[in-house]
């Protein structure tokens, strides 16, 4: 509204057509930028695992390298209860 006269400005009328084009471009870059981030999201939970180094101490009844390997790939579980005498 303006303030001298209290009527509201006047303003180019409104074109469908043109706000139709600018929705669906701004929807398309809105949709390529959330297929690149998909993209990314998807490329790191595909990302190989490495064991770099291996402990002593093996979880999951395991006794060496070999059965902690089988353990991983058969996905097993090395979550175990803590014997009492660990910490002594």
């Amino acid at each position: 509204m303006t303030v001298e006269t209290g009527n509201r400005a006047s303003a180019a009328p409104a074109n469908p057509e043109r706000d139709k084009d600018d929705l669906v471009r701004r929807a398309l870059v809105e949709l390529r930028s959330t297929k690149r981030e998909l993209a990314a999201a998807r490329a790191r939970l595909s990302e190989p695992v490495a064991v770099v180094g291996v402990g002593c101490r093996f979880p999951g009844g395991v006794s060496g390298v070999e059965g902690l390997w089988e353990l991983l790939v058969s996905g097993g579980s090395g979550v175990s209860v803590v014997p009492g005498d660990r910490w002594r």
